[in-house]
């Protein structure tokens, strides 16, 4: 299984090998952006199966970024996004993913292929430009920036522009923070505030993770300055920051910069999202982007997501399988009989305290418990009635996400050897193999429990191997 352990930006070096060939266009997946976020998110990381896996936690919640091959591998990152599903369903977590790039969508949708809801979110789409046009701004469509650009010029104002290195580091890093200083209060939000602290402090590994930037002086103080860096085919802009107040500046020093980092092998510039910032949106679509870059966030829902209550189903003239509720007063007897359901592997004394709940257990408990399982997309049961008197009850449980399930079963001891359950069992199966869509159903019962061995084997289940407690059983849909 998985084992993930904390990022932290002192560790985020382990990441660096792995994004060397990636073109994902997408600022989530660069070294500078998670230094920058280090510390704003909870993000942990394993590597397994030759690549990098990394979630961010959210609500406790984990969202997975998309795994990364460090040898480019495909079939090494569908193996990963396999690990990570059993990940999530040993741990009782929902399979989650994030910042997905487009062409890499199809390979979670092959693995997890049922109802996901799959979403975009404007203001984290990163925004990608032509390289070569964002260096020569010809056309109508730049107008505006080559007039902006001429309007600097014509001021004749002195500049130096340099590359960051070791005797300016410090002097930049009080730039970027004073730039925050003066950022006007009341456009303040959750991320410019977490921006304003700890945004300079991209610079303190501006040398270790090869990071480029540069600066431009007039009269010997900072006026502009950006860190960015190159990944894949694009030149990445971390951090911008320019004095507004010099007409031209912003459209000058972004142009020159570009010109500046941008090599044969760079074919996009990304100036990553805006954060819904209506500032930022102008600014960035002032230089019409070639592309929007969306990164996907992917919910996979498991077959039980749309079950909200157990379906009817009739097995025959004598026999039907149906929702159990308040009337059916049997269901008592059959949670609460402990010697019944010691080979169920149910022991509700571990659930149900009397000292907390102040009374003894009840039927309406052994009721919100099965609701509350539902509700989970835990567990769906069905009630086995035979001429409408409930006389056991049957369940898929455990469902993962390889599209498989488990059975489960228990018959009150007066109905047992009748025939009842394995026939209920044969439609249940078909049920979750045909109408919900499962690729295999797995069942298992105690060694000492005959009965239903013979019973799993007798409905056409396979015998999948033992153990020192259970006999195994499946069957699918091949």
């Amino acid at each position: 299984m998985l084992s993930f352990k904390k990022q932290k930006v002192e560790n985020i070096s382990e990441f660096l090998p792995f994004i060397q060939h990636i073109d994902y266009k997408l600022g989530s997946y660069t070294m500078g952006w998670k230094i920058l976020w280090a510390r704003k998110f909870n993000f942990f990381y394993t590597v397994a199966n030759n690549c990098y896996i990394q979630y961010v936690e959210m609500n406790k919640q984990p969202y997975f970024y998309y795994p990364i091959s460090l040898s480019n591998n495909e079939n090494e990152e569908k193996e990963s996004l396999k690990l990570i599903g059993e990940y999530c369903t040993q741990n009782k977590l929902k399979l989650s993913f994030i910042d997905i790039p487009k062409h890499k969508l199809i390979n979670i949708l092959s693995i997890y292929y049922y109802h996901n809801t799959i979403h975009q979110d404007r203001k984290w789409m990163n925004y990608s430009y032509n390289a070569k046009e964002f260096l020569e701004l010809t056309g109508r469509k730049y107008s505006k920036q080559r007039n902006r650009i001429r309007a600097f010029l014509k001021q004749n104002i002195k500049y130096e522009f340099l590359k960051i290195d070791r005797n300016n580091i410090e002097e930049t890093k009080k730039f970027i923070d004073n730039w925050w200083k003066k950022y006007p209060k009341e456009k303040i939000s959750d991320f410019s505030d977490y921006a304003a602290k700890f945004e300079s402090s991209i610079l303190d590994y501006y040398f270790e993770f090869n990071l480029i930037g540069a600066i431009m002086k007039i009269n010997d103080e900072i006026v502009a300055a950006c860190i960015g860096e190159k990944c894949g085919n694009t030149l990445y802009n971390h951090v911008e920051k320019i004095n507004h107040k010099i007409i031209g500046l912003d459209c000058f020093f972004v142009n020159l910069f570009a010109k500046t980092f941008v090599t044969n092998d760079i074919k996009f510039i990304n100036r990553e999202d805006d954060v819904g910032n209506k500032g930022l949106r102008r600014s960035k679509l002032q230089y019409e982007p070639e592309e929007l870059v969306c990164g996907y966030t992917i919910n996979v829902h498991n077959e039980f997501f749309y079950v909200t209550k157990a379906k009817t189903i009739k097995v025959n003239q004598e026999i039907k399988l149906a929702d159990i509720t308040s009337k059916d007063k049997n269901y008592f007897e059959l949670c609460s009989d402990d010697d019944l359901n010691k080979y169920y592997g149910y022991d509700y004394h571990k659930y149900f305290d009397e000292k907390v709940y102040k009374k003894p257990v009840d039927l309406e408990w052994f009721l919100q418990s099965r609701k509350k399982d539902l509700l989970r997309k835990n567990e769906i049961s069905w009630g086995i009635f035979v001429n409408n008197e409930l006389v056991g009850e049957i369940n898929l449980f455990d469902i993962d996400y390889k599209h498989e399930a488990w059975l489960g079963f228990r018959t009150l001891k007066r109905f047992q050897n009748k025939g009842y359950t394995s026939q209920c069992a044969k439609a249940i199966i078909d049920y979750a193999l045909y109408t919900l869509g499962l690729n295999k159903v797995l069942s298992k019962c105690y060694k000492q429990n005959t009965p239903s061995k013979n019973m799993l084997l007798k409905i056409g289940m396979q015998s999948r191997g033992e153990d020192e407690n259970f006999y195994y059983f499946d069957i699918s849909s091949k």
